[in-house]
This record gives C-alpha cells, sequence and structure tokens, in this order.
C-alpha cells in the first residue's frame, strides 16, 4: 500500500517542480513581451504564494502588441475594466490584495469566527465579531471603490480615515509591548514597525498617483 503512494507522490513533487519554475519562466518571458520588467514579474510568481501570483500576473498584464492592434477598431471596454488597466501596475496589485482580504473577511463573516484580540485591554472587538466584521466588510468595499472613482479628494479623504485606524492601532500596540516580558519587546517592536513603515510607504505612494486620480 506504500509503495503506490510514495510513487503518487514523487509525480505529484516533480510535476508541481515543473509547473513551478515553468510559470516563472513564462511569467519574466510575457512581461518583457509586454514591455514590463520581468524579473519584477518573475519574481512575483515565484515568491507569492504560488499559484496566486501566477493568477495576479494574468489577471493584471496589459494587452500585447498583436492584442492592442487587433483592438483599435474594437467596442471600447466596459469603463471598470478600462480604468483597472490604466492603474498603475502596483495600484493593480493593491486592489487585488484589497479584494482578497474583502473576499476572505466576507468568508470569516459568514462563519463568525471569534476574534482574539482586543483593543487596550478592552472587550473590543473580541465580544463584538458582528460589529467587528461589519465595520471591515464595509471598509473593504469603500476601499475598493475609491480605486475606481479616480477621485483624488475622496482618495485623500479615505486615505485620513485610514491614517486615523492607523493611529489606534499603533496606540493599541504600544499598550501591547509595554505589557509584553523585556525579553519579546525588541522582536515585537521590529515586526510591528516594519508592518507600520510598510503602511506608511503605501499611503505616500497612493498620495502621488495624480495622473490616475482626477484633481476634483
Amino acid at each position: 500500500m506504500e509503495t503506490p503512494l510514495v510513487i503518487f507522490g514523487l509525480l505529484f513533487a516533480v510535476t508541481f517542480t515543473v509547473l513551478y519554475f515553468w510559470s516563472v519562466l513564462w511569467g519574466f518571458k510575457d512581461a518583457n513581451s509586454r514591455g514590463k520588467n520581468g524579473f519584477a514579474v518573475a519574481t512575483l510568481i515565484a515568491l507569492f504564494a504560488w499559484p496566486f501570483g501566477l493568477l495576479f500576473w494574468t489577471v493584471i498584464r496589459p494587452e500585447g502588441k498583436k492584442a492592442l492592434e487587433v483592438n483599435r477598431g474594437a467596442v471600447k471596454p466596459n469603463k471598470y475594466v478600462s480604468d483597472f488597466k490604466e492603474m498603475p501596475f502596483l495600484m493593480k496589485l493593491l486592489l487585488l490584495v484589497s479584494l482578497y482580504v474583502l473576499v476572505t473577511t466576507i468568508l470569516d463573516f459568514i462563519q463568525m469566527k471569534p476574534v482574539a484580540f482586543g483593543y487596550f485591554n478592552s472587550s473590543f472587538p473580541r465580544n463584538y465579531p458582528l460589529i467587528w466584521y461589519l465595520y471591515n466588510i464595509l471598509f473593504g468595499i469603500f476601499s475598493i471603490i475609491v480605486y475606481f472613482k479616480r477621485s483624488y479628494s475622496v482618495l485623500t479623504k479615505y486615505l485620513c480615515v485610514s491614517a486615523g485606524i492607523l493611529a489606534v492601532g499603533l496606540l493599541n500596540s504600544a499598550y501591547f509591548v509595554v505589557n509584553l516580558p523585556v525579553e519579546k519587546r525588541i522582536v515585537t517592536v521590529v515586526v510591528y514597525a516594519v508592518g507600520y513603515v510598510f503602511a506608511g510607504l503605501i499611503f505616500a505612494y497612493l498620495l502621488q498617483q495624480k495622473k490616475y486620480f482626477n484633481k476634483t
């Protein structure tokens, strides 16, 4: 009984390995043929939870030269499709991540998974998962609308609200770190610092995308 399982496991491992490296190589060549950075796309496919990186690229990749020539006289695409194509590469990734987070939040809401953390040693949101999940779902929908609204004033309002939420999270993180044992503080502070710096870089990046968002 063990021999067939071993053979199946080996075949699966070989098939997975071949598909993995083939997809990375294909992504590199495909990106270069479409005028994009092949190394960046290959890295995305290789490191971003394969095969999700591959799926992301197939969704956000621009049209090739041949497709553009064929579609010159075609009917104009849907507004949302054209808006998505006009987004910068990194903004497309941020939108797809927002969609992924929204879907997983909805699934957690349906299962009503318990919330493990609380703010400032309080019972929220641990004892109020319904409010917490509804808030996250609504905020996720709003964040996706912002990308397609293409209004710079709406973007700035969204980022101001996000900054306020981030500030609350920062205070809660500081409260949590203070109550940790001394030997665990340094590692925790480094992890939190990387996360908040990364969030700040995303804010700065979006504020610079005036070419995509209209000034209203």
